[in-house]
């Protein structure tokens, strides 16, 4: 199965990113967009439970949090 990405489909379809979002949450598209991360990275930020972090430390790490180069310093 071919996936595409919430912007792609937003595009091909003539609605918002954030419509195509709630359709899927609702379940009413059918399959998997792409996610950001892979499996492995979204496991490691779940166990790593950046929300309870307070806000300098978030601030301090913004950028490895959201990139891939980023996540993977993290998890050496």
């Amino acid at each position: 199965m071919n996936y595409i990405t919430p912007k792609e489909a937003s595009q091909k379809w003539g609605i918002s990113e954030r419509r195509i979002q709630k359709l899927c949450e609702e379940g009413r598209i059918d399959g998997e967009l792409n996610k950001r991360f892979s499996d492995e990275k979204v496991e490691f930020l779940l166990k790593l439970q950046w929300w309870n972090w307070d806000e300098e430390k978030i601030f301090n790490n913004l950028e490895k949090l959201t990139s891939e180069a980023g996540l993977d310093q993290l998890m050496k």
